[in-house]
């Protein structure tokens, strides 16, 4: 999703962390964000005008670090594609939650040793129903006001998510 993308990005270059971000889905590529995401991310001070969508990809998912999906069958559908991607792919709504039982990454902790800890007692089956509990709705063509509630609810969880994820590092 674009917006999530954008969102996630500008929250850990404010936090100094240098990372890649970016949105791939399941449907063809190639596709500008919707007039109304765009009009959302302007409000927001973020600009959707250059973006094109990405296909999801086997090559994409296996370069990542981390993985996010906006529901529970994204996640599934990305287990198909590189099943050994489980342990470093997660509803966004889940690593949230999972990130702030755990506690924040330390510094100098590497990603994969922080992600076993989120792991644990997680299973794949964990995935199987489908839930509003860790699915991000989605707002296309749903109108502007669908697009407001969805840019709010990505904002708070990635507010939540960036501190504990990418620890800022120790002040000069």
């Amino acid at each position: 999703m674009p917006l999530a993308e954008a969102v996630l990005q500008r929250r850990l270059s404010r936090q100094g962390t240098d990372a890649l971000v970016h949105s791939a889905g399941l449907y063809e590529g190639g596709r500008p964000a919707t007039e109304d995401a765009r009009a959302v991310a302007a409000g927001a001070g973020l600009d959707l005008s250059r973006h094109r969508s990405t296909e999801v990809s086997a090559e994409l998912v296996g370069a990542a670090d981390l993985v996010i999906a906006m529901a529970r069958c994204h996640a599934r559908e990305l287990m198909v594609l590189v099943p050994d991607a489980w342990e470093r792919t997660f509803p966004l709504k889940e690593l949230v939650r999972r990130a702030e039982r755990a506690g924040g990454r330390r510094l100098g902790q590497p990603l994969v040793a922080w992600l076993e800890l989120l792991n644990a007692e997680r299973s794949r089956e964990s995935l199987l129903p489908d839930g509003p509990d860790d699915d991000v709705a989605d707002p296309v063509g749903l109108g502007l006001d669908a697009y407001r509630r969805t840019y709010r609810e990505i904002d708070d969880l990635m507010a939540r998510l960036v501190p504990l994820l990418a620890p800022p590092p120790p002040p000069a």
